[in-house]
């Protein structure tokens, strides 16, 4: 089995509203068809080797930087990061193991030419941060890193640097481990990595600007992520009481265009991932913490340490299914609470959950004081309660609630693929937009 190309996005870029389709324009293009690739390690060769074409442009990055300290001559600087660029060349376009020469399509082509652009400017601009440019330590005992908070992986840093602020990732020790570290922990983290590394140039994705083993650095997201954006209630046990039949409560402050546009901002990212050309990616954690926002105020997701690159299945024509072991939280589908085989489908179901929290500010079945409780009714196939006002407040709620319900399907093969999703929700921005009053 190996990993397959995806049919191309089918003008997912359409749907964007306009604000994202000009910060479109300025970043990657869409996805289109590729060879295939074969997959490596539970990842896709074209992620793969990314680690070995980041240490060929990073060999060339700290060369220069030591030419520069030993006065030596800017040219061979240059000639340094030419160097870099035709090692990345021939990792990612040299011959397959077996010989055969590796096609380059009209896309791929695009993107040597941007990475390789990337790449020579990133080895000679001494403004920007690589991962291996400077003392971290210093900068730590200078104060200038700030604990921001932690994960179940890693614990996370505000690194202020002196031309811009970035995030430091680093490994959690204190994890409840009597090590404190297990190699699966290692490999959570670098599929984290590799996976972001592959987007790093989509506008949907959250930059990543070098990693290293445990640790990494990536783009600042001043706004916090879309839990805080939506005002989410998640405290299950403190519910709130909510009357069926009594006022309508609603915990946020945002407008029905705006719950619209951020939810097709939010499936528009995952289509990037089950669009993936070297293979299906599921993100397998999609939540509303994983979705950050910019200066702007546009979405970008984020934390891919679960995520999945599946398998095709040749002789059969199909993508092959994994297990995850019984899932657990409070924002998952039935197929996971029940660990049965998985798909691209399950982020479909949690995108439904992310839609009812921009809709109501709460979080599914708010009404249960723990999870447990919640599992339990997601697995009987119950859905969360929507109040029917929300139909008649506007046409942008009524759409978005009607698309979440579709989201909900109880069986996987009933629920819409991702490209139908953004689809519906594209008509129903339009649609929106043209009933606003000019």
């Amino acid at each position: 089995m190996r990993a397959r190309p995806r049919a191309s996005r089918r003008g997912v870029e359409d749907a964007l509203p306009l604000t994202v389709q000009q910060a479109q324009s300025n970043g990657s293009g869409s996805l289109t068809n590729s060879p295939s690739r074969k997959s490596v390690g539970g990842l896709s060769s074209r992620t793969f080797r990314s680690n070995k074409q980041h240490g060929n442009l990073l060999r060339a990055r700290l060369l220069v930087s030591l030419s520069k300290h030993k006065g030596l001559s800017k040219w061979v600087g240059l000639i340094l990061a030419v160097l870099g660029t035709i090692g990345w060349f021939r990792s990612s376009f040299g011959n397959h193991r077996d010989g055969s020469p590796r096609s380059i399509t009209s896309s791929s082509s695009r993107s040597l030419h941007r990475l390789a652009r990337r790449a020579a400017v990133r080895a000679l601009s001494p403004s920007h941060k690589h991962f291996h440019e400077f003392d971290i330590s210093s900068y730590a005992l200078g104060g200038m890193f700030k604990y921001i908070g932690n994960g179940s992986y890693r614990q996370v840093f505000l690194a202020k640097l002196p031309t811009e602020n970035v995030i430091f990732k680093e490994a959690n020790w204190d994890n409840g481990h009597e090590s404190g570290f297990h190699t699966d922990e290692y490999e959570f983290m670098r599929q984290d990595m590799v996976v972001g590394e592959s987007f790093t140039s989509n506008p949907r994705f959250v930059d990543i600007y070098g990693f290293c083993a445990l640790s990494m650095f990536s783009e600042f997201m001043p706004f916090g992520d879309a839990e805080v954006m939506a005002q989410t209630i998640f405290d299950r046990h403190n519910p709130p009481s909510i009357k069926e039949g009594g006022e309508l409560v609603i915990f946020n402050n945002l407008t029905g265009t705006e719950k619209l546009e951020y939810a097709l901002q939010m499936a528009d990212a995952v289509s990037y991932l089950h669009n993936y050309p070297g293979g299906v990616i599921v993100h397998d954690d999609i939540q509303m913490p994983q979705f950050l926002l910019t200066a702007d105020k546009r979405i970008k997701l984020n934390d891919f340490n679960r995520a999945e690159v599946m398998l095709f299945d040749e002789e059969n024509n199909e993508y092959c299914k994994y297990r995850n072991n019984p899932g657990h939280g409070d924002w998952r589908s039935p197929e996971e609470y029940y660990d049965k085989p998985l798909d691209e489908k399950i982020d479909i179901y949690s995108l439904g959950n992310n839609f009812y929290a921009l809709l109501t500010g709460m979080g599914p079945f708010y009404e249960e004081a723990h999870s447990d409780g919640v599992i339990k009714k997601v697995k009987a196939g119950m859905k969360p309660y929507i109040d029917q006002r929300f139909l008649e407040r506007s046409f942008a709620e009524k759409k978005l609630a009607e698309i979440m319900v579709l989201c909900w399907e109880y069986d996987p093969v009933k629920r819409p693929d991702i490209n139908t999703l953004v689809q519906v929700l594209r008509e129903a921005v339009e649609e929106n937009l043209r009933l606003q009053p000019v």
